[in-house]
């Protein structure tokens, strides 16, 4: 079963049991994730695309905490507010890959400089374009670049 179809299966499981809030995200999600493809084409949606708009959608949902975090008083409302901002970067996270966490992602620059006989800062454009293509959607794009960075020194 493909992403797109368990996003849809939880929604339908969340509208069963009366669980607005869920339905709701998930919902918005799906509309969002279905523009992508009819935009380019009318066509399906990608999984990877589909993790792309999940991505992005967590990172809003992300800066709109940390803005409530930064409020010296909140109020109760703000609190709930919070607790609805928590709520919805689970399921965001609930919903994507397990990412990549440092070591793997050395392990695979790694296997990816030797397989491909690279060396020297020069050659991290070629690894990441290799990451992109192969691990897209399994890890932090930043963070990445920082550990190929690390590995290229």
């Amino acid at each position: 079963m493909g992403l797109i179809n368990e996003i849809k299966n939880k929604n339908l499981e969340s509208r069963k049991n009366k669980d607005k809030f869920v339905s709701g995200v998930l919902t918005t999600l799906i509309g969002e994730i279905n523009v992508v493809g009819k935009n380019d084409g009318n066509r399906e949606t990608t999984d990877k695309e589909a993790i792309k708009v999940i991505q992005k959608f967590l990172k809003g949902v992300k800066e709109m905490k940390s803005l409530y975090e930064k409020m010296d008083d909140l109020n109760n409302n703000e609190n709930d507010k919070l607790d609805l901002l928590n709520k919805e970067i689970e399921i965001y996270e609930n919903l994507l890959p397990n990412s990549l966490n440092n070591e793997e992602l050395k392990e695979i620059i790694n296997n990816i400089i030797k397989e491909n006989n690279l060396s020297g800062m020069k050659s991290m454009g070629v690894i990441m374009k290799i990451l992109k293509e192969k691990y897209e959607g399994s890890y932090d794009g930043k963070n990445a670049s920082s550990v190929v960075k690390e590995v290229l020194k």
